[in-house]
C-alpha cells in the first residue's frame, strides 16, 4: 500500500480545472464526499452527487467540475505522474447521470 495515495480535493464554487488528465497504467477511484456537480470521462459528462464513487481506468481522460457550492471529493490511486491535456475540458456534449453509464 505504500505506492497508493488518498487526497481530499475541495475545488471552489463553479471551478473547472483547465486541463484533463489520464494515467497510462493505473486506475483511480473518486468518491464525492459533499456537494455535487459533474465529471467528464473521455467524451461523456455525468452528474455526480454525494457518496457516488467513480472508477476511472488506465488511459481514460477525466476531470471534475465543482457546482455553485463547491465540491469535496476523495481521490484514491497510485502515486504516479499524470499526463495533462490543456483545454480538454471544454465540453460540448450533454450531461448524463452517472448511473446511465
Amino acid at each position: 500500500m505504500r505506492a497508493h495515495g488518498c487526497e481530499l480535493r475541495t475545488p471552489r464554487a463553479d471551478f473547472r480545472t483547465p486541463f484533463g488528465h489520464k494515467h497510462e497504467k493505473q486506475e483511480e477511484i473518486y468518491v464525492i464526499r459533499r456537494r455535487q456537480r459533474r465529471v467528464k470521462i473521455d467524451d461523456d459528462v455525468y452528474d455526480v452527487k454525494q457518496w457516488d464513487a467513480v472508477r476511472v481506468g488506465p488511459g481514460v481522460m477525466r476531470n471534475f467540475e465543482a457546482g455553485p457550492n463547491g465540491l469535496e471529493l476523495i481521490a484514491m490511486g497510485a502515486r504516479r505522474h499524470r499526463r495533462a491535456t490543456p483545454r480538454w475540458c471544454r465540453d460540448g456534449g450533454s450531461t448524463r447521470r452517472l448511473a446511465d453509464r
